[in-house]
């Protein structure tokens, strides 16, 4: 799997700026998975969700219990609910779950989560006001 980080600059009337950081997921031809990056992003950019909290669900030693399946489902309340197995999560939208509009749950390697969101949270630490993430380049990265 690849993956690249994008930050969009948001300008606000007052002449602030703010950045958001996002996470793309790339196929073999790095055409960008539109749903599991949108699906990935939100979970991962979750301001009160760091990546020990997400380690230790996906690794299911948290508090949650488990299900008759083995799964465990949790709701961050961002917009996403994600619903750990022992091998692979599933991230999906809550939001377009309670509208009706279709959506699409996506499946993706927990290793391959975990990856990813330690490296997300490296890249957050390079934030600096009125510049952005500095550890965003566009460089993609192969998992």
């Amino acid at each position: 799997m690849k993956y690249k980080f994008d930050q969009k600059e948001l300008n606000f009337s007052n002449d602030r700026k703010s950045f958001y950081l996002s996470v793309t997921i790339l196929d073999e031809n790095n055409n960008k998975d539109k749903e599991l990056s949108a699906n990935v992003s939100i979970l991962v950019g979750t301001e009160y969700l760091d990546y020990k909290y997400l380690e230790l669900g996906i690794k299911q030693q948290d508090d949650y219990i488990k299900n008759e399946d083995g799964s465990t489902l949790h709701d961050g309340g961002s917009g996403v609910y994600w619903q750990v197995y022992p091998k692979e999560t599933v991230i999906w939208s809550w939001i377009d779950e309670q509208d009706g509009v279709p959506f699409e749950k996506t499946w993706i390697d927990n290793d391959t989560l975990l990856t990813i969101a330690k490296h997300f949270y490296e890249v957050k630490k390079t934030y600096v006001k009125d510049e952005g993430y500095l550890g965003v380049t566009d460089e993609i990265f192969m998992i």
